[in-house]
């Protein structure tokens, strides 16, 4: 729904092209796209086969080269995606994305929907202030409350700066002074809030997109789909988050980080939105029905996991979880916890991802590395998703966990 991914080398069943009527004219250039379309209308039995085949030639006569030699792949990119939203009864439009035979879907939000921004904090006002500022100048469409939860704020700047907020009928004030445990935090402040969709973020981010919580929202109305997380970048403009990866750089990593944004990877990009198995809670998007539905956060989980762990949980009841490039926000990331983690939630994080560290993580490619995040070529291919797990086995043994070990 973003890019035609599949493009050359692709084997359908002869019955199943001679159903959707074959190759049409009037789509030169994407063609291939509105076939494709059209098979997935009347399939969902698709597979990868995830070796490398064939190798693509490049002549300067060819989008392999230059996307923009055949203006009308894209254009007749754009016709096929509506065609294909009017024959599913999806509303909604195509929009141009950052790139050339990528696109966006705008959705139409359906209902009078209401988002209950949550945002846990102790004390760093300023960070708070930055926080709260850019949700204000930036949501323009949307309905929104902000429930701000103290934990253990102490410094006098914090409570003078809450006091100057009680004015604004859309921002609650709320107390957790218990010890630290993210999972807890968020669940409290979900059952205080008012909204039908829940937006978890993080003090220490800044949103820089103009209508940030509709692109968010669009996303996160749509029955199929469970978590909604956007792009975060570093102060320095590269990538902080874009989607979360299964067993990369260990237990789990964020795909393309500290990468430059809009550079083309073996992956593809980062400016294309994505499926992914999890997303960051830094700011993560999911409505309270299926919030509920899989019983909000793991408070077994202190600071980090839970988040991956919620998606995983909310990928398992069917939806799925989907990264948006075009919602950006700097994360200055950890800036009022710091950076330990406590051995606890490392031993819950192998338990609630044991299944895709040992299989290999569906929304990544065997043949891409799991050392790093730059997405490149994989030495090892399928032995890498073993010898990831024996390490991290190894490790978490070391730090005193208790796993089960085949």
């Amino acid at each position: 729904m973003t890019v035609n991914y599949i493009c050359h080398f692709t084997v359908i069943r002869t019955k199943l092209v001679e159903e959707v009527g074959r190759f049409k004219i009037g789509f030169e250039g994407s063609q291939d796209y509105d076939l494709f379309l059209r098979v997935i209308e009347k399939t969902n039995n698709i597979e990868h086969i995830q070796k490398i085949l064939y190798h693509w030639r490049m002549i300067p006569s060819s989008t392999a080269s230059n996307i923009n030699v055949k203006d009308n792949a894209h254009t007749n990119g754009v016709k096929a995606l509506q065609n294909h939203l009017i024959r599913q009864n999806i509303e909604g439009n195509v929009a141009n994305s950052l790139n050339r035979t990528n696109y966006r879907i705008e959705y139409v939000i359906k209902e009078n929907s209401l988002v209950s921004i949550i945002i846990p904090f102790k004390d760093k006002v300023d960070y708070l202030k930055r926080c709260i500022n850019s949700i204000t100048k930036y949501t323009k469409e949307t309905k929104y409350e902000i429930l701000l939860v103290s934990n253990n704020s102490k410094e006098k700047e914090t409570f003078e700066y809450l006091d100057s907020l009680k004015k604004h009928q859309h921002i609650k004030i709320i107390k957790y002074d218990y010890p630290f445990n993210f999972a807890a935090i968020n669940n409290f402040a979900a059952k205080k809030s008012s909204g039908n969709y829940l937006l978890f973020l993080n003090n220490d981010t800044e949103v820089i997109t103009e209508n940030w919580l509709h692109y968010l929202l669009m996303n996160a109305q749509r029955k199929e789909i469970g978590c909604v997380g956007a792009k975060l970048l570093y102060p320095d403009g590269t990538i902080q988050h874009a989607g979360v990866v299964l067993g990369l750089t260990g237990m789990a990593g964020h795909v393309f980080a500290r990468l430059p944004e809009n550079q083309w990877t073996n992956f593809g990009l980062d400016s294309w939105s994505r499926n992914y198995l999890a997303v960051t809670a830094a700011c993560l998007m999911i409505s309270k029905d299926k919030f509920n539905q899989v019983r909000g956060f793991d408070e077994n989980f202190t600071i980090c996991g839970n988040d991956i762990d919620l998606c995983l949980r909310v990928y398992r009841q069917g939806y799925r979880n989907l990264y948006i490039p075009n919602v950006r926000l700097y994360h200055f990331e950890s800036i009022s916890r710091g950076k330990e983690i406590p051995v606890g939630d490392f031993q819950e994080s192998w338990k609630s991802y044991k299944h895709y560290l040992e299989i290999g993580d569906p929304f990544y490619n065997p043949n891409l590395t799991l050392e790093n995040t730059s997405c490149s070529l994989n030495k090892y291919s399928k032995l890498n998703f073993e010898v990831n797990v024996k390490q991290i086995q190894n490790v978490l043994l070391e730090m005193g966990c208790k796993i089960e070990r085949k």
